[in-house]
C-alpha cells in the first residue's frame, strides 16, 4: 500500500497489486472552503494505477456533504471516468443521505455501487478481479458408441 496524500481533510492511497485507490475524507472536509491540492493529489494517485482500476471510498465519517466542493467532486469523478475506472465502491453510514453523491455521480457518469460496510465493499471489489470460471470441455461419450455388427458389404 502506498500513501499518496495525507491531508487534514482526506487521505489517498493505492494498492498496485489490486490496482485500487483508497480515498477517505475526514471531518474537516465538511467545512473546508477549498482544497488547493485536491486535483493534483488525485492526478498523482491516478499515475499509480492502470486503466480498469477500482476505487474504495470510505465515507463512514462523512456526515454532511460540502456543497462548496460539489463542482470539484464532479471534476474528479470525470477524471476517474476518463482514466478508466472500472467501479467505485462508496461506503456510507446506514442512515446517510446520498443525494449529493448521487447527483455528482449522475453528472460524471461514474460507475458506482453503494455499501454500508467497508469490508463488504472491499470484498466485492476483490471479486471483480477474480477470473470467471472457464468452461471445461467434457467428452461426450454418447457420440462414440459402437455396435457389434458385421460390416455390410457394398452392393
Amino acid at each position: 500500500m502506498a500513501l499518496i496524500a495525507f491531508r487534514s481533510e482526506y487521505q489517498l492511497s493505492t494498492d498496485s497489486e489490486r490496482n485500487r485507490i483508497f480515498y477517505k475524507p475526514y471531518a474537516p472536509i465538511q467545512t473546508a472552503q477549498e482544497l488547493p491540492h485536491f486535483l493534483a493529489d488525485w492526478e498523482q494517485t491516478l499515475s499509480a494505477v492502470q486503466p480498469d482500476f477500482t476505487v474504495l471510498v470510505d465515507l463512514s465519517e462523512y456526515e454532511q456533504p460540502n456543497s462548496l466542493l460539489f463542482d470539484q467532486t464532479v471534476q474528479v469523478q470525470r477524471i476517474l471516468v476518463s482514466a478508466g475506472v472500472r467501479l467505485v465502491a462508496e461506503v456510507h453510514l446506514p442512515a446517510a443521505n446520498r443525494l449529493d453523491s448521487e447527483q455528482a455521480v449522475e453528472q460524471s457518469n461514474m460507475p458506482v455501487r453503494y455499501f454500508t460496510d467497508l469490508w463488504e465493499a472491499d470484498q466485492f471489489l476483490n471479486t471483480l478481479d477474480e477470473p470467471a470460471d472457464e468452461p471445461t470441455l467434457e467428452a461426450d461419450t454418447t457420440a462414440f458408441m459402437f455396435t457389434e455388427s458385421s460390416p455390410q458389404e457394398a452392393a
